[in-house]
């Protein structure tokens, strides 16, 4: 399984977000779920879309959006790097 974090935010001021969003791959398929807090005049919102980019294709027919990948610059381990330190850390 594969997850990247994502939000849609105004295509005029992209520090407004409009909702964050988790894309997730796995052997089923793509999916996306997003978060939009409460505003005053609105209750908060839970989606489940097919994937980020129809999440911003449903959106983008209300709201001047558009898409941005939230990426963490950090360099991770591969999962075999990952075993063998732990087999070396157990001896």
């Amino acid at each position: 399984m594969d997850a990247s974090l994502f939000s849609l935010v105004s295509e005029d001021a992209p520090s407004l977000v409009f909702a964050w969003g988790m894309e997730i791959i796995d052997e089923d398929g793509t999916k996306a779920i997003i978060y939009r807090p409460a505003t005053r005049t609105e209750r908060s919102l839970i989606g489940k879309h097919d994937s980020a980019e129809a999440a911003l294709r449903r959106w983008r027919r209300h709201f001047p959006l558009k898409l941005v990948w939230d990426y963490e610059d950090v360099d991770l381990p591969d999962e075999a790097d990952e075993s063998e330190e732990s087999s070396e850390t157990a001896l």
